[in-house]
């Protein structure tokens, strides 16, 4: 399946100046996050977007920055960077949300991806599929055809 859009901000000298624009052009609202600089746009369809000051690493005055949902960003940065990408933003973790990385393609487009935080649910099927060494719910610990053998207590010998 391929990998959909997931998020997109924008990365501009002046949020405030591109908030009363875009507010005005498109209707977005926008909502501060707590403890930040950063606006989350609210375009009234998916995908949301977010809004804050251009970093000065960004090698251009301003940007549109499209993430891509991935299974895992790590992954995804190391098949860039095989077909010839450059890393800008290293794997990144957004608290109760996810990891984000952000490269530079050949042609030097630059693109996110983004590896949402798995549900309990999820993290656990995804624990349990890849353990090839569970025990079945249903499956003893000790089969029943064999004696348990206990230590002594002290005295270093077994008993059956």
């Amino acid at each position: 399946m391929p990998n959909p859009i997931c998020h997109f901000e924008l990365l501009v000298p002046d949020p405030e100046k591109a908030k009363s624009f875009y507010g005005e052009v498109f209707d977005w609202e926008f909502e501060s996050m707590p403890g930040s600089d950063y606006q989350l746009i609210q375009t009234g369809a998916p995908p949301c977007g977010g809004l804050m000051k251009k970093p000065e690493e960004m090698p251009v005055n301003a940007a549109l920055q499209v993430y891509v949902l991935v299974d895992s960003v790590e992954e995804t940065l190391g098949k860039a960077e095989g077909a010839g990408a450059k890393v800008v933003v290293p794997k990144t973790e957004v608290p109760n949300v996810g990891h984000f990385a952000v490269f530079q393609d050949p042609e030097g487009i630059v693109l996110g991806s983004f590896e949402a935080v798995k549900t309990p649910s999820e993290a656990g099927e995804t624990a349990i599929a890849e353990n090839e060494t569970a025990i079945a719910e249903d499956e003893p610990a000790i089969p029943e055809d064999e004696p348990a053998i206990a230590e002594d207590e002290g005295s270093g010998k077994e008993n059956a």
